[in-house]
């Protein structure tokens, strides 16, 4: 069929149809040829990250085929992507008897799948970035004044004594006030 029977489309060409897509569903028509070029086409325009199925309409029209199950396969093994990137599938389907809409309701998981496991290493690197800067304050503390022990003893012989504790580990008199308010909240709990 001549490219010039076929009507515009509106695609990627004029907006950006991927943005904020967690999956894509490119449909063709296995009677006409012209649909599999145009899946052939476009498919480079898909982002990586993003899992697709190219779905192979009117399979109950077999006697009119016109593309081939097996080079719908061997296109997408010869696509070349990276490692990393989302698969691409294929599939089959009639409207006319449903067959084939197992199979697409099953993939509609590996969008939700790939988010899920993008968001969850997404908070294990944060998780890490914190670990990590955790690590450098507890080194930091480890080594202030806060956890000196005769200091923070001084501390509290001044405070009983009623004496001034200016400059004597300021920091740790304040942890000291809370666990003392805490101690007594538990106190009057008990009584």
């Amino acid at each position: 069929m001549d490219t010039e029977d076929v009507a515009p489309t509106l695609d990627a060409e004029f907006i950006d149809v991927y943005k904020g897509t967690s999956g894509v569903i490119m449909l063709l028509d296995i009677t006409k040829y012209w649909t599999y070029e145009y899946v052939q086409r476009e498919l480079g325009k898909v982002p990586e990250d993003i899992p697709v199925i190219i779905m192979g309409g009117h399979r109950d029209l077999e006697e009119k085929r016109a593309v081939l199950s097996e080079e719908v396969h061997s296109f997408i093994a010869e696509l070349n992507r990276p490692r990393h990137a989302a698969a691409v599938y294929y599939m089959e389907a009639s409207m006319k008897d449903g067959f084939g809409l197992k199979y697409l309701y099953r993939f509609f998981n590996v969008p939700f799948l790939e988010l899920q496991r993008q968001t969850l290493l997404a908070q294990l690197r944060r998780n890490e970035e914190d670990l990590e800067a955790i690590k450098v304050e507890l080194d930091v503390h480890e080594q202030s004044e806060e956890q000196d022990y005769d200091k923070f003893r001084e501390l509290l012989e001044r405070k009983r004594k009623g004496l001034p504790t200016n400059g004597v580990c300021t920091v740790a008199a304040g942890a000291n006030e809370t666990a003392e308010a805490s101690s007594s909240a538990t106190e009057e709990r008990d009584v």
